[in-house]
């Protein structure tokens, strides 16, 4: 099994998935012709991606659930409103100069439109798909934003929507560690790496990167 013949998408929850993902070359560059999915770059909460997957994207490009509001920062930052610890931050300044909050978040509502169609048309057309996420959990147990069942919910709705597509999911769990223990069931494959700070500064994002490339061929070997 190669590597093109199974297709990555990132999942979130933030935008290490995606950039990672490019830096093993596993997937393309965007310049190089590889479409852009919904979960590609900012950060939702598990929570959020479950729902937004048993749901079949229900509301995400709804002007009506979008909002702006301050980081702790004090810079402003673009939010669905029932799941407020999420940020679209890459279609906000520093990281842009295009408007997305303009005319009604218009622009925001074209850009998810078409992460969403890719997406579905991807799985629905690729036989042999890898999920790829990250969970961060920031604070020490019993408190944890997210459960392997969520994990698990998200492969079986998709198993269920595109019934010819072979689906695995690769889960990076960083931060605080340990939380779900690592695990490869053939399907889902959980692994605790110790990124020490955030994973943007160049020797955790490396050391990261370094941990999971081995995990990608276990993972492919998978596939029938």
């Amino acid at each position: 099994m190669t590597n093109d013949e199974i297709n990555v998408v990132p999942m979130g929850c933030n935008c290490f998935p995606r950039v990672s993902a490019v830096a093993l070359g596993l997937k393309p560059r965007k310049n190089q012709g590889e479409l852009s999915y919904p979960f590609d770059l900012g950060i939702w909460p598990i929570p959020m991606v479950r729902f937004l997957i048993e749901n079949d994207f229900e509301g995400m490009t709804d002007p009506a659930n979008l909002f702006v509001r301050p980081d702790p920062f004090g810079q402003p930052i673009l939010c669905d409103k029932r799941f407020p610890s999420c940020s679209y931050n890459h279609e906000m300044p520093p990281a842009t100069d295009i408007d997305f909050v303009g005319d009604n978040y218009a622009r925001f509502v074209e850009r998810y439109n078409r992460r969403i169609q890719n997406f579905r048309t991807t799985l629905a057309g690729k036989k042999r798909v890898l999920l790829y996420m990250t969970a961060t959990n920031l604070l020490p147990p019993p408190y944890n934003p997210f459960a392997y069942e969520d994990f698990h919910a998200i492969v079986q709705t998709l198993k269920t929507r595109y019934p010819n597509t072979q689906f695995r999911l690769l889960v990076v769990i960083e931060r605080l560690q340990f939380s779900i223990p690592d695990s490869w069931n053939n399907e889902i494959y959980t692994i605790n790496i110790p990124v020490i700070g955030p994973y943007t500064l160049c020797f955790p994002y490396i050391q990261a990167v370094l941990g999971i490339r081995c995990v990608f061929q276990s993972i492919f070997s998978s596939y029938s």
